[in-house]
């Protein structure tokens, strides 16, 4: 699986978290010099609350790789779906997901320039067609120009 376990940076982050919400300033005391003190009740509660964070993860870890290797013995996913983590239901809603976005996108783009179009005066809608012809026509001219056709129909070859 991708994540093997051990003391990740956020696992770092929290304990350093902890610590720093469980100090507070020290009262000047019989030197006269303010500092920093350990709530220890504090840091002993925060600790403890990572603690049974870690043990949870690698619980439902351990299951994880349990309920992988089942699939996987049962064929239902790869051994790259295993090493990565993936389980069936992952790969198969992967496949689906994939197959319905392309058309999906396609019609809602033709969707939204058609009530686009329908929502412009026949003014704007006119200025529109104009720039969408001398566009294409700029693209087909540069098309030609790499191809070595001539720029226009018109076009007439010197002798």
């Amino acid at each position: 699986m991708a994540n093997s376990g051990g003391i990740s940076f956020s696992t770092l982050f929290e304990v350093a978290g902890v610590v720093l919400n469980s100090t507070r300033t020290k009262e000047p005391g019989s030197e006269g010099k303010p500092g920093l003190a350990v709530d220890p009740q504090k840091l002993a509660l925060g600790l403890a609350g990572i603690a049974g964070q870690q043990v949870l993860k690698g619980f439902a870890r351990r299951q994880a790789q349990k309920r992988l290797k089942k699939e996987l013995d049962k064929g239902l996913i790869s051994l790259e779906d295993f090493k990565a983590g993936r389980s069936a239901a992952e790969v198969k809603k992967a496949r689906k997901k994939a197959s319905l976005f392309k058309p999906g996108l396609i019609v809602g783009a033709l969707v939204g320039a058609g009530l686009y179009v329908l929502s412009l005066s026949p003014e704007q809608r006119e200025k529109l067609f104009k720039q969408i012809e001398q566009g294409l026509a700029q693209v087909i001219g540069i098309v030609n120009e790499l191809q070595g056709k001539p720029y226009s129909q018109d076009y007439e070859k010197k002798a």
